[in-house]
């Protein structure tokens, strides 16, 4: 008899073992499965929700410094700056954090994130913000602030290899021929400038070279 009650709790414990088993094996796949729903939900939608998230993230961060609150529009831009390049908002948050640190006297920081909007080849025809802004040029910008970057730290050859690159390379667009008029005024006075300082003629006569070759070459084109 104490052999068949043994027999008996151990057919027994096998069986409740059993259930456990099946309960913790269904509970699994369950949780795997919901699991693998949720990834796919992700997937299909974490692009969309990356770009809401960096242009709230950019928005945020342009209030903030606005505010004065440096450090705090700091850490938003770069978290943009770490999502997906082809968003919208990643060329104005990098650029904004090169202007940051310009702000700070980090030129060479400052001139690492212009670049790096430079190579990302930006959409430089993206719609500006407002009616005085017709395109956002992000690259012709971006070279131009390289370039006062290069002022600032009195390394005028480099200055002015930027300021060639914004106007040969990296041109200012627009429809907008008075817009482009004063741009192509400012940057010519610029090069002239620059020029003055790499060769170390006086400005009168560089600004003379500067405005005949530029004539030149707008007959040559006309």
């Amino acid at each position: 008899m104490l052999k068949a009650l043994n027999s008996r709790s151990r057919y027994l414990a096998t069986g409740f073992h059993l259930i456990l088993t099946s309960a913790f094996f269904f509970n699994s796949s369950a949780r795997l499965e919901a699991t693998e729903n949720s990834n796919q939900a992700s997937a299909s939608q974490g692009p969309n929700e990356q770009v809401q998230s960096a242009n709230s993230l950019l928005e945020s961060g342009n209030t903030l410094y606005l505010a004065g609150d440096l450090r705090n529009a700091e850490t938003n831009w770069v978290e943009v700056r770490s999502s997906l390049p082809t968003s919208p908002a990643w060329p104005k948050a990098v650029y904004n954090l090169g202007l940051l640190e310009m702000k700070q006297a980090n030129y060479r920081k400052a001139i690492g994130y212009f670049n790096e909007v430079l190579q990302s080849h930006p959409n430089d025809k993206e719609p500006g913000a407002d009616i005085m802004q017709v395109y956002r040029n992000y690259s012709n910008r971006s070279a131009l602030q390289v370039s006062v970057c290069y002022e600032k730290m009195a390394d005028y050859r480099q200055a002015l290899h930027y300021a060639w690159l914004a106007k040969r390379r990296y041109t200012y667009l627009s429809w907008c021929g008075t817009c482009l008029q004063s741009a192509n005024f400012a940057l010519n006075k610029r090069i002239a400038y620059l020029s003055m300082r790499v060769y170390r003629m006086p400005f009168l006569l560089v600004t003379a070279i500067a405005v005949t070759i530029f004539s030149w070459k707008k007959l040559r084109t006309a």
